[in-house]
């Protein structure tokens, strides 16, 4: 049986050109490709199979019908179909989709960091939706320290928001202190959810209602019970407890 023994020449370029070479050699019955006494013949295929290489005559022709070989076809043409349902066809990448339907990109210079589950973009303050994560301290809202784990939680949202290749979020409406509600994704994942998982924060969706979001407020729910109980008291009771305090 004849051997199929291809390489690419010149490299694959898929993007912007898209330019795809092969180089299809056959081997005689029985030989081998190191076996120098057999002489391989071959053409060069280039951009969809239009002869490239030297000119063959008679039966020395791959493409003579004595000789015609159904599977050097057969492997050329899968070759090329793969690169153009791989998107090399336009030499253009293809758009990315949004993590969610309506999320906008933020542009990490936007943004000034708070807390774990607070920060502002542009100016405008953002509360994350279905968490609530430790306080840092806040004196002028009369918290004068930080809960245990407050800047753990902090410095996790902001490294996390950081290092990201993309951050998108998207709004559900305000809250009581005018703050823009909204879910926030990191690299296309629940930034909830993530503190969650590393025991930074508890679901609020459980008091508060999915806030419009029925699907990501079931993600958290369902991540929240898959994650082990944080080791910090939650917040809201914490900071009652603090503010109380201070103001005697």
């Amino acid at each position: 049986m004849a051997g199929i023994y291809s390489s690419l020449s010149p490299p694959l370029d898929l993007a912007p050109t898209c330019r795809l070479s092969i180089w299809l050699c056959e081997y005689p019955i029985g030989a081998r490709p190191h076996d120098p006494s057999a002489r391989p013949t071959g053409t060069l295929f280039s951009q969809g199979l239009r002869p490239a290489g030297r000119r063959f005559s008679g039966e020395e022709s791959p493409l003579h019908p004595d000789r015609f070989n159904a599977r050097a076809w057969v492997s050329a043409a899968a070759v090329v179909f793969t690169a153009l349902f791989a998107g090399c066809t336009t030499g253009q990448p293809h758009p990315r989709r949004p993590a969610y339907k309506g999320a906008k990109t933020v542009n990490i210079s936007d943004v000034r960091f708070d807390d774990g589950d607070t920060f502002e973009i542009k100016g405008r303050p953002i509360r994350v939706l279905g968490i609530d994560t430790p306080e840092i301290a806040h004196p002028a809202l009369g918290v004068n320290e930080a809960q245990p784990f407050g800047p753990t939680a902090a410095e996790s949202t902001r490294v996390w928001m950081t290092r990201a290749g993309i951050i998108e979020i998207v709004y559900g409406g305000r809250d009581l202190y005018k703050r823009m509600l909204a879910h926030v994704f990191v690299d296309g994942e629940l930034l909830a959810c993530r503190l969650i998982r590393h025991g930074l924060a508890y679901e609020t969706v459980s008091h508060y209602g999915d806030s419009g979001f029925p699907d990501l407020a079931q993600q958290i729910i369902d991540t929240s019970r898959a994650s082990p109980k944080p080791l910090f008291e939650p917040p809201y009771q914490w900071k009652k407890k603090h503010r109380a305090k201070n103001r005697r």
